[in-house]
């Protein structure tokens, strides 16, 4: 799904849509916007499809073996909430990367073509990146999607929005929850803005304020499809399939769970500001884990290849293929 179908798809798509247009045209911005799209649209389809035939195919003692989830639920449950939702924010991402790389990396996006098959690739001129259309057009539409969809899964009902029961909900806890998370924002966003270097200012904050916005999803009542623990199983069918009985527990990872295992965060009856404060914490080490890895990969390879660690000026001018990477 992932590792075949989501690349698969949304890179010939991408290549379809690009068409023979110039490397640092607005035209593969959208492409790659339009691939990302359909490759997990399609990836979340074909889960969705798995998901809903393990239980037609895999049973034990009239109770499915491991997914509980049958056709008429998996499949709109993982193609809604992405068609409706991941896939609008993949899109948009992908779009905002694929500019990044035209802007600060445009050989890039041409060694590699050289080096398969040997042609020189037409770069183009750089063209100035309209951003705010870019998010005066996503941000609305997104949400609209999101709406419609919360409307279809919740059967036409404002009260009951993607399925969620949410007078449920206590909104006091909200209340106190936003508030931290905002000051947290006020305190890290500038923060990070000011600690990264220039190339990374943007990107970096972004990711930032990604990890820590990322609590307002616990609003939602009930827990997430498919990523139920064993408990949230038993109440929701009645029973835990034998498969996930067994296989529950065979990996633990440092932060599961997204968030810190301590009482504070975890217990049940904690309040909500408690786990996001986990979740808060849990993304911010990610971010840094992934930050140490990626520039210690950088500076290995710079050292393996006899490449000094100074920044590379990138020139206004078009790129030119490189007759050496070939």
């Amino acid at each position: 799904n992932m590792g075949v179908i989501l690349p698969f798809v949304g890179y010939y798509s991408y290549r379809l849509l690009a068409g023979s247009s110039a490397v640092l045209s607005t035209r593969r911005i959208w492409a790659a916007a339009i691939g990302a799209y359909l490759g997990i649209t399609a990836a979340a389809l074909a889960v969705g499809i798995e998901l809903g035939l393990q239980p037609l195919l895999f049973q034990q003692n009239g109770h499915a073996l491991y997914s509980p989830y049958p056709l008429d639920v998996a499949v709109p449950a993982m193609l809604l909430s992405h068609a409706f939702g991941a896939s609008v924010v993949e899109a948009l991402i992908t779009a905002l990367g694929f500019a990044y790389i035209q802007k600060h990396h445009p050989a890039l996006l041409t060694t590699l073509r050289e080096v398969v098959s040997g042609d020189a690739v037409p770069t183009g001129d750089a063209q100035a990146l309209p951003l705010w259309r870019i998010f005066a057009l996503a941000i609305p539409l997104a949400l609209v999607l999101l709406f419609i969809a919360g409307l279809i899964t919740g059967g036409g009902r404002l009260d009951h929005l993607f399925g969620a029961d949410w007078s449920q909900v206590s909104w006091s806890d909200v209340g106190i929850m936003l508030l931290i998370v905002l000051g947290i924002a006020v305190v890290l966003l500038p923060l990070t803005w000011f600690v990264l270097p220039a190339r990374l200012k943007r990107v970096g904050t972004f990711f930032m304020a990604l990890a820590i916005f990322a609590p307002l999803g616990l609003i939602a009542p009930g827990f997430a499809f498919g990523e139920g623990s064993p408990e949230d199983v038993q109440k929701a069918f009645g029973y835990i399939p034998q498969g996930l009985r067994d296989l529950n527990g065979l990996w633990n990872a440092p932060l599961s769970g997204y968030t810190i295992n301590a009482d504070f965060f975890t217990a049940p009856n904690a309040p909500l500001w408690h786990a996001a404060l986990g979740y808060e914490i849990s993304g911010i080490i990610g971010i840094l884990l992934l930050v140490l890895v990626v520039s210690g990969l950088m500076l290995l390879i710079r050292r393996l290849t006899g490449r000094g660690g100074g920044e590379t000026e990138v020139s206004s001018k078009p790129v030119q293929p490189r007759e050496e990477a070939l």
